[in-house]
């Protein structure tokens, strides 16, 4: 028997009801989702959370803004403890870089450990 169990439930800020929750007895059972939506699914609590804040940020479409942070949710390591820096560090990244990509923009890592980030337009062909 699966149960579903809402954890927490906002607002973005264009007004569209955001809901995170733990479904029972699937691979990835934290999900991120509109009412009658599904936009992500996590198998950590932490990514879920992160994801689901930087949703409530985003002024844009919410659903083209999840499948562009998904990639970043796995790109941005985890590992920073929140005493190296604000507590919502790693959202307020997110939500920057989600709006790079809406925006059209790439990103282009180099150095050690991806240290240089540079976010470019991509050249037309």
């Amino acid at each position: 028997m699966e149960t579903l169990e809402i954890l927490r439930s906002s607002f973005t800020l264009a007004g569209e009801r955001l809901f995170l929750h733990y479904e029972e007895g699937v691979t990835k059972p934290y999900r991120v989702g509109l009412r009658f939506r599904k936009l992500l699914a996590f198998q950590h609590i932490h990514d879920a959370i992160d994801a689901f804040e930087s949703l409530e940020l985003v002024t844009e479409d919410v659903i083209q803004a999840a499948k562009l942070l998904k990639i970043d949710i796995h790109r941005v390591p985890r590992w920073k403890s929140p005493r190296s820096g604000p507590a919502m560090a790693r959202v307020h990244y997110l939500v920057h870089c989600v709006e790079q990509r809406q925006a059209g923009l790439q990103l282009k890592v180099a150095g050690r450990r991806s240290a240089l980030e540079v976010w470019h337009t991509p050249k037309s062909k």
